[in-house]
Order: structure tokens, then sequence, then C-alpha cells
């Protein structure tokens, strides 16, 4: 008879590597702690399937693939495709991994074990090194997709280090499996040797779910800091832009001066036709956003030059709000990430636009970013940026928003082809 612990076991476990392999690729839903625990209780729900119906291979598969799924889309932000992509993904592994298994104890035992019911403790032993080794190689597959998709900023290498435990647990499990086929031991032996393995893989699994965590913070302190450099460098480009639009309006006002002299001096009506052409051009090069604010300003006119490098047309109007009251350099960070990405969009758009407003709504100061766009946005809002980067804007600047009480929200308009963001900033009381 079919030892339904040791089957019980496997869901178990496999519920827990679920959640190892979705959680490297994606962010929860909902809270860590709940999101790890409800991977064990749902997988039960199979072990039951498969308790009902007597261990029928069919049912478990199914059962598996069927949780495997729910598990993944109910707390993981994944979208069916995905979903069920790597829901694929691990059903291929689990069955290759028993197979190997199956193959080993076949070439060990003369026979195959899975098929012929072997004793309570045979049978426990495979499922363990069975599950181990899906843990393994479920493990390694999810490191290196990580890898390639967010370009992650742990080393690989050192991630491989976290696999000496399990590794080590199923070297103990074959030995102990070598050494209980030639010598009789005791009942309390063989359950305290199970007792201790199983305790064993436990720990494994949770000191791979806490490295898990402790990388992911380290990436996204990397990913902090990666930000507010760019920050920092977008604070100094704008100083320097500053003083070179210093400089030009000195320059501007001295040759206005000069050509206003010259037009008095001279006579000629094509003369005084051709300076005025001048001076309106010179008027028109001049800053173009006048708010009171004067990071703002800086922040638009730099935009606007951009955009006409780029053909594109680029709107403002902050006469309602010029957002006084936000740092300087919290500006840079919220204005700089988001008109990069309208920039960004707007550029591969036939509408190529964009426009800026700022209004008043009750307590907060809210900011509007309009922008051209032809192709449907991700609903993480990625960009088609280096990898690495993919993210860290908007997450730098929900961030700073929240730091003022604020937030933002966006929509797109596939019939117009634009993209809208509104980022509300709450005013000090």
């Amino acid at each position: 008879m079919t030892n339904y612990v040791s089957l019980y076991f496997a869901f178990f476990i496999e519920g827990f590597i679920a959640f190892i392999y979705f959680y490297e690729n994606y962010n929860t839903k909902h809270k860590l702690l709940p999101t790890i625990f409800a991977a064990p209780a749902i997988y039960s729900l199979a072990f039951l399937m498969s308790y009902l119906t007597h261990s029928n291979v069919i049912v478990n598969l199914s059962s598996f693939i069927i949780v495997t799924l729910i598990y993944g889309l109910l707390f993981f932000e994944m979208p069916i495709r995905s979903g069920l992509f790597h829901t694929a993904i691990l059903t291929i592994l689990m069955v290759g991994t028993e197979l190997i298994t199956e193959l080993l104890s076949s070439i060990y035992f003369k026979t195959f074990m899975f098929v012929s019911e072997p004793d309570v403790l045979t049978y426990f032993i495979l499922a363990v090194i069975s599950k181990v080794l899906y843990f393994i190689v479920v493990y390694l597959v999810a490191k290196v997709a990580a890898y390639r998709k967010n370009n992650a900023l742990g080393s690989l290498k050192s991630s491989y280090l976290t696999l000496l435990y399990p590794i080590t647990i199923s070297l103990f499990i074959l030995f102990f499996c070598y050494i209980s086929s030639n010598y009789n031991f005791s009942t309390k032996t063989k359950t305290a040797l199970l007792v201790l393995t199983i305790i064993s893989i436990l720990i494994s699994v949770y000191i791979v779910i806490y490295n898990q965590r402790i990388q992911k913070r380290e990436n996204e302190l990397a990913d902090f800091e990666k930000q507010q450099m760019k920050s920092m460098i977008d604070m100094q480009y704008l100083d320097l832009l500053e003083k070179k639009n210093q400089q030009m309006q000195i320059l501007t006002h001295d040759y206005k001066n000069h050509l206003a002299a010259i037009r008095e001096l001279g006579d000629n009506e094509q003369v005084a036709e051709y300076i005025d052409k001048m001076t309106d051009e010179i008027k028109s090069s001049n800053s173009t956003s006048h708010s009171g604010n004067h990071t703002l300003d800086i922040i638009i006119n730099k935009y606007v030059t951009e955009c006409e490098l780029k053909h594109i047309s680029f709107d403002f109007d902050t006469k309602l709000s010029n957002i006084g009251f936000v740092d300087d350099f919290d500006l840079v960070t919220i204005l700089g990430n988001v008109l990069d990405n309208a920039l960004e969009a707007a550029e591969k758009s036939k509408g190529r636009k964009i426009t800026l407003s700022t209004k008043i709504v009750n307590t907060y100061d809210t900011i509007i970013i309009t922008n051209s766009c032809d192709a449907v946005p991700d609903k993480n809002l990625k960009t088609e940026k280096p990898k690495g980067t993919h993210g860290l804007g908007l997450k730098s600047v929900e961030k700073t928003i929240k730091n003022y009480g604020g937030d933002y929200e966006w929509e797109y308009d596939e019939n117009s082809k634009e993209f809208t963001i509104t980022i509300m900033i709450k005013k000090p009381s």
C-alpha cells in the first residue's frame, strides 16, 4: 500500500519549491508570510485529490498542474500566459526528477521501486531524494531565469553556494539508504533518522527562502542607490544648464542692446526689418517657463529643448501650481523619470507630443503628464531601456511621492493612443 505520509510530504515540499521559483522572478501580491504558507496549504488540496483517488498517476499530475497555476496567479504578479508557461516548466522538472529518481532506484534495487510499492522507509527515502533533486533543479533554473530576465545584481556563484546544504542532505540520505539495506536498524533508529531528515529538509527550505529575501533587499538597495545617483547627475546637469542659461541671458541682453543701437543708427528699412527679425529670434530662445519655481522652470526648459531637437511637440501649463513646496532633489527625481519615459514613448509614436499641466485639487497639488504612445504599456510600466533599469525610475518616483503622503495613477487610451500619468502630492499643512 502506498505510503500516504510520504506522498503528503512530497506535495508539502512541492508547495515551498513553487514559492521559491515564483518569488525569484515575480513580485508578490500579498505580504510575504501569508504567501509562503499559502503554498503548502494549496498543495495539500492536491494531496487530498490523490488520496481520494488512491494515488492515481493522472490525477496526481493534473492536481499538481492545477494547484501550481492557481498558486502562481493568486499570489504573484504575473499574467495568465506567464502562469501557464511557468507551470509547464515546473511540471516538466517535477516529472523529470521523479523519473531520474526511479531510474537510479531501478539500477540500485534492480526493480522500479515506485511501481512495486516498497516498504515505508524505502518509499520515504525515494520521495525525499526525488524532491531534493527537484528542489535543486528548480532553484538553478529560477536563478538563471531571474539573471537573464532582470540582469540580477547578485552573483550567480554566491547563489549556488546555497545549494550546498540540500546537496549534503541528499548525500546523507543516499548513505542512509545504503547502510539501511545492509544493516538491520531498530525501529527507533529509523524513526529518528527520518525525523532528522525531515527537519533538515525544512531547514534547507528556510535557508533558501531567507537567502532569497536578503538578495532581493540587496538588489532593491542597489537599485535605489543607482536611482539616487541618476537624480544627483540630473541635478548637476540642471545646475550646469542653469549657469549656461544665465550666461546666455547676459549675452542676449547685451546683443539686444547692440542691435537696438544699430537700428537707431541705420536709416535703411531693410536693415531695421532684419534687426527686428533677429531680436524676435533672440526672444524666442530665452527661457520659456516662468512658473516661479526655479527648479521646475529648469526642468521644463530642458525637456522643451530635447523635444525640439527630436521634433516632438511639448506644451505645458504651470499657472495653477508650481509645486514650490517639493524639495528640488525630489522634484528632479519625480519629473525627470516620468518625462524621460514620456520622451522615450513619444519619440517612437506617430503623434509625437507631450503635455504637462499642474492644478490644485483639495489639499493636493497635481501634475498631469500626457504623451503619445502607440504601444499598449506593460502593467508594470516596463520600458525598453537596458536590462537592470526596468521599473527603477517608477519605483523611485513612487517612493518619493509617498514621502509627501501622495500617490499616482495612470491610464492608457487606445483610441487616441495616449498615455496619461497623474501625480498627486499632498501640500504641507
